[in-house]
């Protein structure tokens, strides 16, 4: 395959783009969970047991998601060296093909981060939202026990 050097220009311009957006979403992940953490000291006691898995559980995914953010990171530095030397020597120093399917898999694991930030964040803030409900003695009917006796 002949080279090009708007390809490569281009996916070395992507790359960057898109390791931004991947450590803009860690951030934003780690801002929401480090808001829902301040509040966790107050409701701890009043968390139920599925309360506390569920908050375990989004601590894992917190970290799993950030986790594939930065190793998104570092395949977008790679593509960005992968470009780089392609221009420099003029000649495709990895598969086109590969590059884009770096640069669309880098996109598609963005997507997907924001959004399991945000199902994080929207999950923690809910379970925190209950326990303050049931300190304040007025839990909703879906969150007490049914009433067995009698």
């Amino acid at each position: 395959m002949a080279f090009h050097e708007t390809y490569w220009v281009v996916t070395g311009t992507a790359a960057p783009v898109i390791a931004l957006a991947a450590v803009v979403s860690v951030g934003d992940l780690i801002n929401g969970l480090n808001a829902a953490r301040s509040e966790l000291p107050t409701i701890t006691h009043r968390l139920s047991g599925a309360g506390s898995r569920t908050l375990n559980r989004c601590r894992l995914a917190a970290t799993y998601l950030a986790l594939l953010q930065m190793i998104n990171v570092v395949f977008q530095a790679g593509l960005l060296v992968a470009s780089l030397a392609a221009i420099a020597h003029q000649s495709g120093s990895i598969a086109d093909s590969s590059a884009a399917a770096i640069a669309a898999t880098g996109l598609l694991i963005v997507a997907a981060g924001g959004l399991g930030s945000l199902a994080v964040k929207a999950r923690t803030l809910q379970v925190i939202g209950r326990a303050k409900e049931r300190s304040r003695g007025s839990a909703p009917d879906f969150l007490t026990p049914p009433d067995t006796a009698g």
